[in-house]
């Protein structure tokens, strides 16, 4: 995802260096004017910039803008404030909140920003940012993209079709769907705009492509879409749709709860660290699972895998670094009859969390210490290889797309 949590020492910030005179925070016809500032990059590139929270400071803080990059070109200055990320506000939230946001977009981001001196006036003189966002943003006449799973049915058809228009390249691609057909159960509606199919966003296809993309789905295929007045909502505020926004539906993978009780020879299955490309599987997941987990493990499975990032963090969450490689555990070499097998365990499957407990960011001793001290019971939540390797795409492939 190009992300890395730095270490070292929390730069210091005077206030003094930044305010203005008092004179001008009383100026009552003061209106700040953010920015919307929109980032694409290769799986190659970086962002190039730093988001910091600094002592004494209000606000997430842009820094280390590099010169010629990405940032620099969308706009970003030194010194900018970040009030929403695709759309929603995010100023009131936590740090770590912040950069876990940024990081699901995957490839593309859009961030409306307010000039530093701008910021810190209007903070003093008491304006309401939220409602200034508002202003800025497509709230009042969108509805939220969703993300669709749709199974063909017995005659392997999808119950949707791609409306004709003119040209090798699609401007928009429009939706028919089937009355009570696939597509229409798993969500879809007539007239949608097509985003993204199966992990790659549709604006990067030829009509061809995009047609041999949809002959090679087999028996399921995932769509992400919005209807037609809520892109152009979106579109005109320079905001572009990615999954992290989407509402899911249909989805078909969530993590279960296994419930072992220790036999005369354990549990009988092995625990292993890989590494992996950090945020594999993003915050589609959260929005899935929000009725199956405890708070606690909603909010690590949300940027599951991403590098821990400790509340109201004060290091920066470098943008401008190459993918950072974190640790996932894997449930492996499940013995047969064992009481990990009777309790549905799979080899393969994927650990999130011990007795409710996240696992995200946790070293792989302390892991097998917490199995080991719950004594003859254990509780683990999992979710198999082929939920994580969906929500992977769901949240990576951003051009595909997390």
């Amino acid at each position: 995802m190009g992300v890395c949590v730095l270490g070292g020492l929390l730069e210091k910030y005077s206030p003094r260096a930044s305010q203005t005179s008092s004179s001008s925070f009383s100026d009552v016809n003061f209106v700040p004017s953010p920015r919307r500032c929109r980032l694409k990059r290769s799986d190659e590139e970086t962002f190039g910039f730093c988001l910091r929270l600094e002592e004494a400071t209000e606000g997430h803080v842009i820094r280390q803008v590099e010169p010629w990059s990405l940032a620099e070109r969308s706009g970003l200055q030194d010194g900018d404030r970040v009030l929403e990320i695709n759309g929603v506000f995010v100023d009131h939230l936590e740090h770590n909140k912040v950069a876990q946001r940024i990081q699901a977009s995957g490839l593309v981001v859009s961030l409306l920003v307010l000039a530093g001196p701008d910021y810190e006036r209007a903070r003093a003189l008491g304006i309401d940012l939220r409602p200034l966002a508002w202003m800025h943003g497509p709230h009042l006449d969108h509805r939220t993209p969703r993300l669709c799973y749709i199974t063909a049915d017995v005659n392997a058809s999808f119950g949707f079709s791609i409306q004709p228009t003119e040209g090798m390249f699609l401007p928009e691609v429009i939706l028919n769907t089937t009355v009570d057909g696939p597509a229409e159960a798993a969500g879809v509606q007539n007239g949608d705009r097509l985003i993204w199919i199966d992990g790659t966003d549709v604006s990067d296809l030829t009509r061809s492509a995009l047609n041999k993309m949809v002959r090679k789905c087999h028996n399921h295929v995932a769509l992400l879409v919005i209807d037609s007045a809520s892109e152009e909502s979106y579109t005109r505020r320079g905001i572009t749709i990615v999954p992290a926004m989407a509402k899911p539906s249909n989805l078909p993978h969530f993590p279960h709860k296994l419930f072992l009780t220790q036999g005369p020879e354990g549990y009988g299955f092995l625990l292993r660290q890989e590494r992996t490309s950090a945020g594999r599987i993003g915050e589609t997941i959260w929005q899935q699972l929000r009725a199956h987990m405890s708070p606690a493990l909603l909010f690590a499975s949300c940027f599951l895998l991403a590098p821990p990032i400790g509340v109201c963090c004060p290091h920066p969450v470098n943008f401008s670094l190459p993918v950072c490689v974190s640790a996932a555990h894997f449930l492996q070499e499940v013995d047969q009859e064992s009481p990990a097998e009777h309790a549905g365990m799979c080899d393969g499957d994927l650990l999130l969390a011990v007795n409710g407990d996240p696992v995200e960011g946790v070293d792989h001793e302390d892991i097998v210490a917490k199995i080991r001290a719950s004594g003859s019971q254990v509780t683990l939540t999992v979710i198999d290889c082929k939920g994580s390797d969906f929500y992977a795409q769901v949240s990576f492939s951003n051009g595909g797309p997390l």
